[in-house]
């Protein structure tokens, strides 16, 4: 019998469970070294996890259901628990309380190796913006090579992108540490989630293996391998979209814009609104108004004067959302607007015609 934290263990579980989306008939395997247990779970991510142990113990390797093993750790009340094994089970034991799980037939006798590739760290909110950028992915199987997120080498250290062809979200990532090898990788959405859940601290490197696998390690334990997607993303002609500023229009305030855009919308019956520079003035008119309005951007200055602007309110309002408190709105030459805080995060919008 071995003494192991109940929380570390089941943080760990968890982890591994990010692997799957659903129960599944793949075991969770385990193997007891020394004073380490390790944990490896196969789905659409390969997860790996080690777990500090109370003493030493005799390596023993192990297969069992992932699901009922974090539910029984999960739902034991002490801060640590006991776990001893047979031949055929392993008991989980917290305070007065055991729960025995049967072993199960496994693909495998051991745990398989860890990923190796060159690895660069990377910012504790990187893959929590995948968050954010997944948003902005195509959901038509007609754009196949836009229903992902991705992210690849700077200048500075790493950017993400994503875009569905009529919005885009860009966000920039300065690294202490240089690297010369290219990232140059689409990500699944489906990768997307539980990578932000299980990758959400410092100390995160990132990189690929020599199969064009992406690597994800950590100074906590947790590990992570998974395909890149299938296909080609066009960075190269998106790139110079991103860095093609445009012209200002305005600078204001994200909540008076974005609450202007809601009470639009709460007065008409349309998904359409006009920006317009009038009299030094931003004026946001809304198709279909069920009410008169005469509804200005209070918080906008250094106004330029600009045709109108027609734009979709709900995708406006998208775009706004993952940037700062103070927005700045440029139109480049094709009408798009590029909008930035801090020009390390930026979205893009295409207008509609006229």
């Amino acid at each position: 019998m071995v003494e192991v934290a109940r929380p570390a263990l089941e943080d760990a579980l968890a982890n591994l469970r990010q692997s799957v989306k659903r129960s599944t008939p793949d075991p969770l395997v385990g193997i007891f070294k020394g004073d380490t247990l390790n944990l490896y779970q196969e789905g659409y991510l390969s997860v790996w996890e080690s777990v500090s142990l109370g003493g030493e113990v005799e390596e023993k390797f192990f297969a069992v259901n992932g699901d009922d093993f974090h539910n029984v750790v999960s739902r034991l009340s002490a801060d640590t628990i006991d776990l001893k094994m047979n031949e055929k089970s392993i008991t989980v034991k917290g305070g007065r309380s055991n729960v025995r799980l049967q072993f199960m037939d496994a693909f495998t006798d051991s745990i398989p190796q860890e990923p190796d590739g060159d690895l660069v760290e990377v910012p504790s909110d990187f893959f929590n913006s995948f968050l954010v950028a997944r948003k902005f992915i195509a959901k038509s199987e007609h754009q196949v090579n836009l229903t992902c997120v991705y992210f690849n080498k700077s200048d500075s250290g790493v950017y993400i992108m994503a875009t569905d062809g009529t919005r885009l979200f860009y966000k920039e990532f300065e690294l202490d540490s240089a690297y010369s090898f290219d990232l140059d990788v689409m990500l699944p959405d489906s990768c997307v989630e539980p990578l932000s859940k299980i990758f959400s601290s410092t100390g995160t490197r990132v990189g690929l293996n020599e199969k064009g696998h992406v690597i994800i390690d950590t100074d906590y334990g947790a590990k992570a391998l998974t395909t890149s997607f299938n296909g080609s993303f066009p960075h190269a002609q998106v790139q110079p979209l991103v860095k093609s500023q445009g012209e200002l229009l305005f600078r204001c305030d994200k909540k008076d814009f974005m609450d202007s855009i809601r009470l639009g919308d709460n007065i008409s019956n349309g998904d359409l609104i006009t920006l317009g520079s009038v009299d030094g003035s931003i004026n946001i008119n809304f198709a279909d108004s069920r009410m008169e309005s005469d509804i200005y951007l209070e918080t906008a200055k250094d106004i330029s004067e600009f045709d109108d602007v027609t734009l979709s309110s709900n995708l406006l309002i998208q775009c706004l959302a993952p940037l700062g408190v103070d927005i700045e709105v440029r139109q480049q030459k094709t009408g798009m607007l590029w909008m930035t805080t801090d020009g390390s995060t930026i979205t893009l919008l295409h207008k509609i015609a006229n």
